[in-house]
C-alpha cells in the first residue's frame, strides 16, 4: 500500500498532516498518551511545571535536523545507565511516535489506505540513537540499502585496467601494485547507503591512486572508471531517496519551534528588495499578504512620476490595513508602506491622533503581533510541505485585550491549509472556553510523569474545574470575562457583524457590548451537538447563530432536541423572513460594493435592484464573478465591511447611505433577537 500513496504523492492537494503524537522518555513525559492533534490550532493548557514545553520539545523531535539527547531523557529513568552499562540499546528506546493524516480529498484516492477518520495508516517512530522507522498498516517499511553490485563491477573493472597495463610492460607501476589492490579493496568495504561515508570513501581512493605512474592508455582507463564509480554512487543515492521510506520522511511537516522573539523591520533599500526579496521578511510578507510589493512593479513605478507612485503604494498600503486592521483592536492604525525612490519604509497611522509611526517604534506588544504573523506568513511563502508551529506561552506581557488579538491572528493563521499549530498556555485571554475541542489539559503525575488530557462532551466535570483553576477564571467566562458568548457558524458571518457592532457602537447605536457578550465563530455546524453537550454541561451562557435554507445541514439541527434548538439555536430566517445566509443581512448594493473592492480589474456589474427577488447574495455574487472570469471569495469580501464602515472617514462617506441603513436595521434586529434570548432564559 505505501507503493500507492508515494505514486499519488505528486497529485496529493494537501501535504501529509500530523494526526497525533505519543511522547516517551523525554523530560518530564514518561508517556504522554496519543495525543490527538486538530489540523488548524491546538492549545495545551496546564500549570507552571506540568510538562507543556517538554510536549512541543518532543513533538520537535519529528524534525530530522534535531537531534535526541540522552541527556534529555525521563528524569528517574534508568535507561541512560542501561545504555552505559550495555544492557540497552539507544537505538530501541523510541522517544516519539506519530501518525499522519492526509485531508478528505486526498483520502478518498485512496480508499485501501486511509481510514474513515482521515488518518493515513502511516506510523513514524524517532529512536534515541535519531533513526526513524515507518510502518503502513503495521507493516514495517525498510531502508532499502544501495545495490552495490554497478559500483563493484567498475571497481573490478578499474583492477583489470591495472593488471593490462602491467602486461603491457608498464613496469613503472608494478611496485604500486599491492598499494593499488589495498586501496581498491578498502574502498569495497563502503557503506554505500551512507552519503558522508561514501564521500570520504572515494576522496580516498583517488588520493591512494593519485601517486601511481600512468601509461597515456591507462591514465585514459583510470579516468573513465572513476568517473563510472562516482555516476553509480550518484544513482544508487537518487533510488534510494525515492524509496517509501525516505518519501515518507521528506514528506514529514516542516517543524518550527518558535521563541517568543520575532524581528521587524521598516526600511529597506530599493536596490536590495529588486535584486533579492527574500532578504527581508518583512517586506517579503507585505508582498504575500497583499498579493502585490512584488520587485517588477517596485522597479516599473520607480521610474514613474510621483502621481503614480503614489497611487501604487496606496493601493499597497489599502489592501494590507484590509487584511491586518481586523487583526488588532488596541488601536486604529492604517499600514502604509511608501517609497522615497531610494527605500521601501513600513509605518502606521494611528487615526485617533493621525501621528505618523514606524512600525518599530511601536509597543513591545504591537511589535511583537506584528512580527509573529509576518514571520508565519513568510514560512509558509516559503514551503511547499505543510508546517507545524510549536509556540511556548506566547504574548505573555500583554493586557488581556491584546492578548484577545493575539487569540485571534493565531486563528487566522491557523485557517490556512498547511498549517497545523500547537500553542502552550496559562492565560485566560489566549484560550477559547468554548473550543473543548482544541484544549489538551496537561497535568503531572507522581511517578507517571506528565499526561495529557484531550476534552470532550463525555469529560466529567472535575476536569472542567481543574482547567477553571488552570487559566485563573471560571470556564464560563469567555475571551474578556464576559458572561455570554455568542457563536457564529463561520469565519465570513462573525467577519461581517463584528464590524457593523463596532460601527453601531461608534455612532451611538444599539450594539453588543463586549463587557457582556463574547463572539467567536464554531466553523460549521457538523459538532454542534458537542458543543451544545459541552456547554451546558460547563454552565456557559451560549447561542449559535446559524444559516437558514436548503444548504443548512438540517439532518444534524434536527437531531438536537426542540428545547436546545428553541434555546440555543438562532436561525436566519427569524430576521429575514426567509431563507438565507448572514451575508443576506446586508443589503444587496451594499453587499455588491464590498465584493468590488476585492476586484482589481474593471468590470460590469448588474444592477442591483432586482437582486432581492432572485437570488441570494452569495449565489448573486458568485454568478457575476463565473460570467466575468474573476475570483469571488466570500471571506475576502466580508473582511471589507470593517474598513468600509470603520475605516477613514471619506470610506464611510462614499458608502451608499440608503443601503447602509437598510442592513443597520436587520443587524439591529438580530442583535434585538439574541438580547432576547438570553433575557428570557
Amino acid at each position: 500500500m505505501i507503493e500507492e500513496i508515494i505514486k499519488y504523492y505528486p497529485l496529493i492537494v494537501n501535504p501529509m498532516w500530523i494526526k497525533s503524537v505519543s511522547i516517551y522518555n523525554h523530560k518530564s513525559i514518561k508517556d504522554s498518551g496519543v495525543v490527538r492533534l486538530e489540523k488548524g490550532l491546538t492549545c495545551l493548557v496546564g500549570m507552571t511545571g506540568t510538562g507543556k514545553t517538554s510536549f512541543l520539545e518532543g513533538v520537535r523531535l519529528l524534525d530530522p535536523k534535531v537531534v535526541p539527547k540522552e541527556s534529555e531523557l525521563f528524569r528517574g529513568s534508568d535507561i541512560s545507565q542501561k545504555i552505559t552499562n550495555g544492557s540497552l540499546a539507544a537505538s530501541s528506546v523510541k522517544v516519539v511516535e506519530a501518525k499522519l493524516g492526509l485531508d478528505e480529498s486526498d483520502a478518498k484516492e485512496l480508499p485501501g489506505v486511509i481510514q474513515s477518520d482521515g488518518l493515513a495508516d502511516i506510523t513514524l517512530n524517532r529512536y534515541l540513537d535519531g533513526h526513524f522507522s515507518v510502518f503502513v498498516r503495521g507493516n514495517e517499511v525498510k531502508i532499502a540499502p544501495p545495490d552495490p553490485t554497478t559500483i563493484l563491477k567498475a571497481v573490478e573493472e578499474l583492477r583489470n585496467n591495472f593488471r593490462n597495463a602491467m602486461n603491457r610492460n608498464f613496469n613503472n607501476i608494478r611496485a604500486h601494485e599491492s598499494a593499488f589492490n589495498n586501496a581498491l579493496d578498502t574502498f569495497k568495504k563502503t557503506n554505500f547507503g551512507d552519503n558522508k561515508e561514501s564521500d570520504l570513501a572515494l576522496q580516498s581512493l583517488r588520493n591512494s591512486l593519485a601517486s601511481i605512474p600512468r601509461d597515456p592508455q591507462f591514465q585514459g582507463e583510470h579516468d573513465q572508471r572513476l568517473k563510472e564509480i562516482e555516476d553509480r554512487i550518484r544513482e544508487e543515492r537518487s533510488k534510494v531517496s525515492k524509496s517509501p521510506f525516505n518519501a515518507v520522511i521528506s514528506n514529514i511537516p516542516s517543524i518550527y519551534y518558535m521563541d517568543r522573539v520575532f524581528n521587524i523591520e521598516d526600511k529597506i533599500s530599493i536596490d536590495q528588495y529588486i535584486s533579492d526579496p527574500n532578504s527581508s521578511d518583512t517586506f517579503n510578507s507585505i508582498a504575500l499578504l497583499t498579493q502585490d510589493l512584488l520587485p517588477s512593479g517596485v522597479q516599473n513605478v520607480r521610474t514613474r512620476d510621483a502621481q503614480v507612485r503614489n497611487s501604487y503604494y496606496e493601493t499597497i498600503s489599502r489592501k494590507l490595513t484590509d487584511i491586518l486592521s481586523k487583526l488588532w483592536s488596541q488601536q486604529r492604525y492604517e499600514f502604509k508602506v511608501s517609497s522615497d525612490n531610494t527605500n521601501l519604509t513600513f509605518y502606521v497611522k494611528d487615526l485617533e491622533t493621525d501621528a505618523i509611526v514606524s512600525v518599530v517604534e511601536g509597543s513591545e506588544g504591537f511589535k511583537w503581533w506584528l512580527a509573529f504573523y509576518m514571520e508565519i506568513s513568510s514560512k509558509l511563502s516559503k514551503s511547499s510541505k505543510r508546517i507545524a508551529i510549536l509556540l511556548d506561552n506566547p504574548a505573555t506581557s500583554l493586557h488581556d485585550k491584546g492578548k484577545g488579538d493575539i487569540l485571534r491572528l493565531l486563528k487566522e493563521v491557523s485557517n490556512s491549509e498547511k498549517l497545523q499549530l500547537i500553542y502552550t498556555s496559562h492565560e485566560r485571554a489566549l484560550i477559547d472556553p468554548w473550543r473543548p475541542d482544541i484544549i489538551r489539559l496537561v497535568e503531572k503525575k507522581t511517578g507517571d510523569g506528565t499526561k495529557i488530557i484531550s476534552l470532550s462532551a463525555s469529560t466529567d466535570a472535575g476536569v472542567l474545574t481543574r482547567i477553571r483553576e488552570y487559566i485563573g477564571s471560571p470556564a464560563r467566562y469567555s475571551l474578556y470575562g464576559a458572561s455570554r458568548t455568542l457563536l457564529f457558524e463561520g469565519i465570513t458571518d462573525i467577519d461581517i457583524f463584528l464590524a457593523f457592532n463596532e460601527h453601531l457602537e461608534r455612532s451611538g447605536q444599539k450594539y453588543l457590548s463586549r463587557d457582556l457578550y463574547s463572539m467567536d465563530e464554531i466553523s460549521g455546524i457538523s459538532n454542534i451537538l458537542d458543543y451544545i453537550k459541552f456547554y451546558k454541561k460547563a454552565g456557559v451562557e451560549f447561542l449559535v447563530v446559524v444559516d437558514s435554507g436548503p444548504k443548512t445541514d438540517r439532518e444534524v439541527l434536527n437531531k438536537i432536541p426542540e428545547e436546545d434548538k428553541q434555546k440555543y439555536i438562532l436561525q436566519i430566517d427569524e430576521i429575514t423572513g426567509k431563507d438565507g445566509d448572514s451575508e443576506d443581512l446586508i443589503d444587496p448594493k451594499l453587499y455588491l460594493s464590498a465584493f468590488k473592492r476585492t476586484i482589481e480589474k474593471e468590470i460590469d456589474f448588474p444592477e442591483s435592484e432586482n437582486k432581492s427577488e432572485r437570488k441570494k447574495n452569495v449565489n448573486w455574487c458568485k454568478e457575476i464573478a463565473k460570467s466575468n472570469e474573476v475570483e469571488y471569495n466570500k471571506s475576502l469580501v466580508a473582511k471589507q465591511f470593517w474598513s468600509m464602515l470603520n475605516g477613514t472617514p471619506n470610506e464611510l462617506e462614499n458608502v451608499d447611505s440608503e443601503s447602509l441603513q437598510t442592513s443597520i436595521r436587520n443587524i439591529v434586529t438580530l442583535i434585538e433577537k439574541i438580547n432576547d434570548r438570553f433575557d428570557g432564559r
